[in-house]
């Protein structure tokens, strides 16, 4: 066992919560950025484990740089300098996937705040949470049928119940309560921590996915999008932490926007644990390399 000497006691850092947290999508060659434990598939006779966490090492919690450091979190923690960031976000987590005794995920990883990465000598903890609680990926599928315009179609419907009433229902009544819990939660497990609550960039700034049009774009960045900043703001408020927004950092910038930082329909370059064709990749409509830059932008600005 070697022990490497430090001047001083490191800055704990601690990154939480789902796929925009864990850096899904930021991944130049077929999950190659992906750290290796994060992303297999394995065969054991009859069965198959996997692992779809997907942690990119270019995730923006580890891109970001910290006041006052020239290098990132990242680059300072994998030198063993002073800085320690445990880095524990999952794709595809909700609430329930990080709060204590909730939902294991993935069959084989306790529920986030379980982990252990959380106590008195936490400085910094980060999430991005919500969005799944929020049905994102079901609004999207369903808005992506041909002939189906989601907001206010007939057809559109979430869980049997007309979509454009479904959906905010669904932000007031769920979702902004399991982030007021989780918050409550990482609050009391790290009381000293300062804890930051990342919200979603906006997906879509132009009409070039197919089957998705401008309405259905401008339902999801104008009215979903503001309901559920406006409801996880909220929720950061009322738990003392602070909420960055990153609708500036990527105004101009979304899916068909330029330059494009967030990917739309990825059916290439998948990494080894992914969706199966005919489904999507799972980095689409997710941050690419550069769209996790902008989102550390963000968070240096959170943190002044």
């Amino acid at each position: 066992m070697a022990f490497q000497n430090m001047g001083s006691n490191p800055t704990q850092v601690v990154g939480m919560g789902d796929s925009f947290a864990s850096g899904e999508g930021a991944d130049n060659d077929g999950g190659k950025d992906y750290f290796r434990e994060t992303d297999y598939k394995e065969n054991l006779g009859n069965d198959e484990v996997s692992n779809k966490y997907h942690r990119s090492k270019y995730a923006w919690i580890r891109e970001a740089n910290l006041p006052g450091k020239s290098q990132s979190i990242g680059e300072i923690s994998d030198s063993y300098g002073n800085v320690d960031l445990s880095f524990i976000a999952c794709s595809g987590a909700r609430t329930y996937n990080v709060i204590s005794g909730g939902a294991w995920q993935w069959g084989n990883s306790l529920p986030q705040i379980d982990l252990g990465h959380l106590d008195q000598n936490t400085d910094i903890v980060t999430i991005a949470i919500g969005g799944n609680d929020a049905r994102f990926s079901d609004i999207i599928t369903r808005c992506l049928i041909p002939a189906i315009t989601c907001p206010g179609h007939p057809g559109a419907h979430l869980d049997g119940k007309p979509m454009d009433l479904e959906v905010p229902r669904i932000i007031d009544e769920e979702v902004k309560p399991g982030v007021q819990e989780t918050l409550a939660e990482i609050r009391t497990r790290a009381p000293k921590a300062q804890l930051v609550l990342m919200g979603y960039s906006p997906l879509i700034d132009g009409d070039c996915v197919p089957y998705l049009n401008q309405e259905e774009a401008a339902w999801r960045n104008d009215t979903v999008a503001p309901h559920l900043t406006a409801a996880m703001r909220e929720a950061a408020k009322a738990n003392d932490a602070i909420f960055v927004d990153p609708a500036k950092e990527f105004q101009g910038k979304a899916i068909c926007g330029d330059p494009e930082t967030i990917h739309g329909v990825v059916t290439s370059g998948r990494s080894e644990a992914d969706n199966s064709a005919p489904l999507p990749s799972m980095k689409s409509f997710h941050p690419k390399v550069s769209g996790a830059r902008l989102y550390a932008d963000a968070l240096e600005r959170g943190l002044g």
